[in-house]
């Protein structure tokens, strides 16, 4: 694949899929395994303190687990837009009305984003 077409579809992976919106619900799914995984009980941090302990040691890691599955997502979808049968990476492209914002912002004509 030319070097513009993987730039370009590097650029439209990272647009659709780094919203805040998808870094929120990466981390509420991450929070959700941690919390069942763990299993932690009223009685297992009864006292203030400790459950102010517990959410500050987790948030550290669940922000970087959050980060490294959305740069393994765009990275895996990336790679196979470049592989697109031609016309898709172009037509997925164009469906959408870029803006020139930062981290993932575009208008689909129904979200609140003044551009």
């Amino acid at each position: 694949m030319s070097a513009p077409r993987a730039a370009r579809a590097s650029r439209a992976v990272d647009r659709l899929l780094t919203t805040a919106l998808a870094r929120d619900r990466i981390a509420r799914a991450l929070y959700e395994v941690m919390a069942e995984g763990l299993d932690f009980r009223p009685c297992d941090a009864s006292r203030r303190g400790d459950r102010e302990w517990l959410r500050g040691v987790i948030a550290v890691p669940l922000q970087r687990a959050t980060d490294q599955a959305l740069h393994s997502l765009v990275w895996e979808v990336g790679q196979a837009l470049e592989r697109a049968p031609d016309g898709l990476l172009d037509r997925l492209i164009s469906s959408r009305q870029w803006s020139d914002e930062p981290l993932g912002q575009w208008d689909m004509g129904h979200n609140d984003h003044v551009g």
